[in-house]
């Protein structure tokens, strides 16, 4: 029976008795047990699948980040040899010059 004939036959106060009214709730209630075990099992898969889904995505941002803090990494030490490359390059050039301006007053 459909919800809304059990429902008709629970509020009608002419339908079968109150035995008629009490099967008819029972039948309904069983009925509405089946819908919410049914909508529960659906919302269960959702969530697993969203699980997999969310788990899946962390993975491959954990991977990203880590190859990003790997090239970041690289990226640092190239530019800290080359900042020591220049700090060098500068104080040969500041030294030379130095010694330049010595012999010119010297002379």
């Amino acid at each position: 029976m459909e919800k809304e004939e059990l429902v008709k036959k629970i509020t009608d106060p002419g339908s079968a008795g109150t035995h008629g009214r009490e099967g008819a709730r029972a039948q309904l209630d069983v009925v509405l047990s089946e819908e919410l075990n049914g909508s529960l099992r659906q919302l269960y898969n959702n969530i697993f699948q969203l699980q997999k889904v969310i788990g899946t995505r962390l993975s491959e941002l954990t991977t990203q980040l880590d190859t990003m803090g790997q090239e970041t990494s690289s990226q640092s030490k190239i530019i800290t040899k080359w900042t020591k490359v220049l700090v060098w390059a500068t104080i040969t050039y500041t030294l030379l010059t130095g010694i330049n301006i010595l012999v010119v007053c010297l002379k």
